[in-house]
């Protein structure tokens, strides 16, 4: 049965560096956009296969975005392929035990260069629609609180045979005004505050191969660049925690280990040196606590492709 996949996320230049790497080809394509028509030109050698075992040739199609996308998702089905021939692609939760993970004892079968393929649950954290939300959300309460009171006490009026008084509509108004803050002024103004310091409106998706250890997690920062859809869409299609598994080719960023080294501290230089080498150490030590970078038990991934089924 033929498994045909629903791309989300697909970097085509890092997809396009690992077959020119691994097919040993190499591959030149120069994509002309005039008006609405859109000239591909190839020549690739190797096992590339895009149309043919070699393709030279110039195609053109009337939709740009959807030919380029047939040629995109065979791109990364070919890669896919190849990591997989050349045992370079290790697949998770198939190929490791949780086991390993947790300990780290991968024994060489997991590096920080290493390509994945991972299956499982995702969350979906977009800081700048958050941040959006928490900036708005003491007004929208308001406004929503008002209404509610307000259309109650018209009803209640309407069923007395008696209009509500301009002076009560207020009351209503300056109670809910003064009394129906949900989140505090100084919170929502410090969590901006840490999302402009070390989130800077990211959007960073969380992939938990586990069912049986959540804690421990895959996760990669999205480049809205690379996704099929803007971010809101997918968010309103699939939610911020899909319901079902989803893929995610990646190569691997870091490994955090299970207990923390020092890092390297500079004692030498000249003084002003010597002071901005110190402040780095500090502003090194907020992000780990501000959870800027993965730490034990994530893994940092950078994200190649994103798929369903």
């Amino acid at each position: 049965m033929l498994n045909l996949r629903d791309f989300i996320y697909m970097d085509i230049e890092k997809l396009k560096s690992i077959i020119a790497q691994t097919e040993k080809g190499v591959i030149d394509s120069i994509i002309e956009t005039k008006g609405q028509v859109e000239k591909v030109t190839g020549d690739t050698k190797g096992n590339l296969l895009f149309l043919s075992s070699k393709i030279s040739g110039e195609s053109a199609s009337q939709n740009n975005s959807s030919s380029t996308k047939y040629l995109h998702d065979y791109l990364y089905n070919k890669v896919e392929e190849s990591l997989f021939n050349e045992k370079m692609l290790i697949r998770i939760p198939h190929d490791i035990n949780v086991q390993k993970l947790k300990e780290r004892t991968f024994d060489g079968e997991l590096s920080d260069t290493s390509f994945v393929l991972l299956r499982g649950k995702v969350i979906i954290n977009d800081y700048k629609k958050l941040m959006l939300q928490l900036n708005h959300t003491n007004e929208f309460i308001k406004s929503f609180q008002a209404s509610s009171e307000i259309q109650k006490l018209k009803e209640k009026a309407e069923t007395e045979g008696h209009k509500v008084s301009k002076k009560k509509l207020k009351e209503i108004t300056d109670n809910i005004e003064k009394n129906g803050r949900f989140l505090e002024d100084s919170l929502i103004k410090g969590l901006n505050i840490t999302n402009e310091l070390f989130f800077r409106d990211r959007t960073i998706i969380k992939i938990v191969p586990y069912e049986e250890y959540p804690e421990f997690r895959f996760t990669g920062i999205l480049d809205s660049n690379n996704l099929r859809d803007n971010i809101d869409n997918i968010i309103y299609k699939y939610g911020t925690a899909p319901v079902t598994e989803w893929n995610i080719f990646a190569q691997i960023a870091s490994i955090p280990p299970k207990i923390e080294h020092e890092p390297i501290r500079f004692t030498t230089g000249n003084s002003v040196e010597i002071a901005f080498n110190d402040t780095f150490d500090v502003l090194r030590s907020i992000s780990a606590i501000s959870s800027q970078s993965a730490t034990y038990p994530e893994i940092s991934i950078t994200p190649i492709a994103i798929y369903r089924g």
